[in-house]
């Protein structure tokens, strides 16, 4: 009974804790006497979250899956294999979107109105992060539910600590950019930190290829359009034909250099979504 109610506790505050992560943000632009900057930089942090829906999306039929698999003995390979399937289904999602949303990003924050393009370099920072986060999707469901919710708590406490800490000099000089940078390094400080964590406790390794291509693939699609896109600044329709195009070139690229597996991975999540992705390799 009290190990249910310390683990029940530590998740809870944990969880608080992650859900905090972006009133810390806003906390510390206020802190700062930008209250001008607020809605501009929450709208771009809005935007650049819709990525965390696909992994909500993958998190469903996933999460059952580890609390079975780490407590069940020989299961830590089907669930490598597993989780390599999930990684490879969130980028070929969030991936595209994202090269897309950068490419687009002036034509996207003009929606909210014009005072809102001043956002842009945030917004790109932003979905840089969540594209990183997108590359270790779910990490943060390994450490609870193997019974190290303290860990976990104790990781995201890190990653706030981390923001707050760079992001008060870099948003005092910099402003919303600055707090942008160093919400981006927090994700990818305590992503990376997570992903060492289930390595050294459950043997579960990224599949670097995937992401190696994925990141790549993005990187050219954006390098190729995005000075082009953002110099039809008074052609938002211009500026969004652009940012599909990126999307689909990111895909492309993905699919020419990606492995087998990957492309497998595409497949099962256009006939089957996220349940069978989750699963595809499981009847194996």
């Amino acid at each position: 009974m009290r190990l249910l109610i310390y683990s029940g506790t530590t998740t809870l505050a944990s969880a608080l804790v992650q859900t905090g992560f972006l009133f810390a943000q806003l906390t510390i632009l206020t802190m700062l006497g930008r209250d001008a900057d607020t809605g501009v930089f929450a709208a771009a942090a809005r935007i650049a979250l819709l990525t965390s829906w696909v992994q909500w999306a993958f998190s469903a039929p996933f999460t059952p899956l580890i609390a079975q698999s780490l407590h069940t003995p020989n299961a830590g390979k089907r669930l490598n294999s597993t989780y390599h399937h999930v990684i490879s289904g969130v980028l070929w999602v969030n991936g595209p979107f994202l090269a897309g949303l950068i490419v687009s990003a002036p034509a996207v924050l003009g929606l909210f109105g014009p005072g809102f393009t001043s956002g842009v370099g945030a917004l790109v920072i932003l979905s840089l992060g969540q594209w990183a986060n997108s590359a270790t999707a779910l990490t943060e469901e390994f450490l609870p539910l193997g019974n190290r919710s303290g860990l976990a708590l104790a990781t995201n406490v890190g990653a706030v600590a981390l923001l707050v800490a760079i992001g008060v000099p870099l948003g005092s000089r910099y402003g919303i950019t600055g707090v942008a940078f160093a919400s981006a390094a927090a994700i990818v400080v305590v992503n990376a930190v997570r992903s060492v964590q289930i390595y050294r406790l459950y043997g579960i390794v990224l599949p670097l290829r995937t992401v190696l291509v994925a990141g790549a693939s993005l990187a050219i699609a954006v390098a190729g359009f995005t000075n082009l896109a953002w110099t039809w600044s008074t052609h938002p329709g211009m500026q969004f034909a652009a940012g599909v195009l990126a999307a689909a070139i990111t895909a492309t690229i993905m699919w020419i250099f990606g492995s087998a597996e990957d492309r497998r991975a595409l497949m099962a999540l256009m006939y089957g979504g996220a349940a069978r992705t989750s699963d595809a390799n499981l009847s194996g």
